[in-house]
C-alpha cells in the first residue's frame, strides 16, 4: 500500500459568530483544516481544529463524521474534547473502508450549553488505491556456451502483482565482460496479474570473449506505477560456463652452430583448453624477420604436438641471434602462452663452437666435456666442477676451496 497522499495545501475554512450575552463579551472563533485532495481507503487522515480565542473554562468541541468514517486506534482524541484551552491545537485521525466525498463539521459549545455555537464545515475526497506492479525476471538455464560462438538468450519479464508497470527499462550484462547486446533494453508497459499483457519477452545475443565460469544477468532498472511512483529495482540472473582452445608452448629451442651450418629449430606445444582445436600453426621468426609457417594441424584437447625446422644460418653474423615462435589459432582462451623465445649462437667457420657438447680450442669446457679437467686441476681441494651452458667458462661454484693460511703454520 502506498504511503498517503496529502496534498500540502490545506483547505481551511473559518467561521466566526459573534455571539451577544457571553460572560466577558468573548467572541467564538474556529479554524478546521483537513487535506484538500485524493487520500486512499483505510489509510489515516488528520482532521485539525484550531480554539481561537475561546474562554479558559466550559468550552468543548466536537467532532462530527459521516456514519462510513470513524476515529483510528491512534487518534490523539476523543469526539468530544471538553474544557478546551484557547490558542490550542486539537487534532483527530480518521479513516474509511469506502471510497467517497465525505463532509464534516465540529461544534463548539460555550458553558451554559447553545449560547456560542461555532459549526465549520470541511470536505475530503477517499479513493481506491492504485495497485502496485511486481515485476519478475526469468533467464532461462544457459549451461555451457562456446568461446567465440555467439548464443542467443530469451529472456521474460512477468508482472504478477495487480498494478500495470509503466515505463519499463532496463540493462542486461555479465560479470565477467563478455560481449552482450542488446546492452539496454525498454519494454514500456506491462499488464498486471490478471493474464493480459502481462509479460515482456527479450533475446539476447551473448558472444563469449573469455573461458571460465560467469553468470548473466538482466536488470529492471526503471519501472513505475501508475500514479508515476519509481519502483525498486529487480534482475533475473543465470550462470554458465564458457568453453573453448588454448594452446600453449612446452619447449622451444635451437642449436649452436658455425657460420653457415643449419640450426635445428625444436619446438612442443599443447592444447591445455577445454575443446579440442581444429587447425594450429607457428610462425617462426629469426631475429624478427618471419622465415616460415609450421603447419601442426588439429591438436585433441589435452594433446601435444612436436615439430622440428632445420634454419641455415646463411649469412648470419657471428654471435646470438633471436628465435621467436608464434602460436596462430582460433580464438582462444588465452593467448598469453602464445609465444615462445630461444637463442643460438653463430661461430667463425673453423672455429669452436660452444654448445655442441665436444671440447675445442678456444673453449674451457663444453657441456660434459671438461677437457680432462677438475677442481683440483683449478687449484681447489676438491668438489665437482662443471661447465656454463652458453659460455663454455669453467664453473666452479661447486668445488672445495682450500683453508686460508695463517701465521705460524
Amino acid at each position: 500500500m502506498k504511503q498517503i497522499r496529502i496534498a500540502q495545501t490545506l483547505l481551511v475554512l473559518l467561521m466566526a459568530i459573534a455571539l451577544s450575552g457571553i460572560a466577558y463579551g468573548q467572541t467564538c472563533e474556529g479554524t478546521l483544516s483537513a487535506p484538500t485532495q485524493q487520500v486512499y481507503i483505510n489509510a489515516p487522515w488528520n482532521i485539525t481544529f484550531f480554539n481561537g480565542d475561546l474562554g479558559s473554562t466550559g468550552y468543548n468541541v466536537t467532532l462530527n463524521l459521516p456514519a462510513a468514517v470513524s476515529l483510528t486506534a491512534s487518534t490523539p482524541n476523543p469526539l468530544l474534547v471538553t474544557g478546551i484551552v484557547p490558542d490550542t491545537e486539537y487534532k483527530w485521525e480518521v479513516s474509511t473502508p469506502l471510497a467517497g466525498v465525505y463532509t464534516f463539521n465540529v461544534t463548539v459549545t460555550a458553558p451554559g450549553g447553545s449560547s456560542c455555537t461555532l459549526t465549520v464545515n470541511g470536505t475530503i475526497d477517499v479513493i481506491v488505491p492504485i495497485p502496485d506492479p511486481t515485476l519478475m525476471v526469468f533467464v532461462s538455464n544457459m549451461n555451457t556456451l562456446t568461446l567465440g560462438q555467439a548464443y542467443t538468450e530469451q529472456v521474460t519479464v512477468w508482472n504478477m502483482g495487480p498494478g500495470i508497470s509503466y515505463n519499463t527499462m532496463g540493462v542486461a550484462s555479465t560479470s565477467g565482460g563478455q560481449a552482450v547486446s542488446p546492452v539496454t533494453w525498454t519494454a514500456g508497459t506491462i499488464g498486471n496479474n490478471s493474464g493480459v499483457d502481462d509479460s515482456h519477452t527479450m533475446q539476447f545475443t551473448i558472444t563469449p570473449n573469455a573461458c571460465g565460469s560467469d553468470d548473466f544477468t538482466v536488470y529492471v532498472m526503471n519501472y513505475e506505477d501508475g500514479e508515476g511512483n519509481l519502483m525498486a529495482p529487480v534482475y533475473g540472473s543465470d550462470g554458465f560456463t564458457v568453453i573453448g582452445t588454448d594452446i600453449a608452448f612446452t619447449s622451444l629451442t635451437a642449436t649452436n652452430v658455425l657460420q653457415g651450418q643449419d640450426t635445428q629449430i625444436d619446438l612442443t606445444v599443447q592444447n591445455i583448453g577445454t575443446l579440442n582445436a581444429a587447425a594450429v600453426s607457428v610462425q617462426i621468426y629469426v631475429d624478427g624477420v618471419l622465415e616460415t609457417t609450421r603447419n601442426l594441424g588439429a591438436i585433441a584437447q589435452g594433446a601435444s604436438v612436436s615439430d622440428t625446422w632445420t634454419y641455415n644460418t646463411g649469412a648470419k653474423v657471428v654471435g646470438n641471434h633471436n628465435v621467436t615462435a608464434q602460436i596462430v589459432s582460433a580464438v582462444e582462451c588465452s593467448s598469453a602462452n602464445n609465444q615462445a623465445q630461444a637463442v643460438f649462437v653463430v661461430s667463425s667457420s673453423g672455429g669452436a663452437v660452444c654448445g655442441n657438447g665436444i671440447w675445442e680450442a678456444g673453449e674451457q669446457c663444453d657441456g660434459a666435456d671438461l677437457n680432462g679437467q677438475t677442481c683440483v686441476s683449478q687449484g681447489f681441494t676438491g668438489g665437482t666442477l662443471s661447465c656454463a651452458a652458453g659460455t663454455c667458462l669453467f664453473n666452479t661454484s661447486a668445488c672445495t676451496s682450500p683453508p686460508a693460511p695463517f701465521c705460524g703454520d
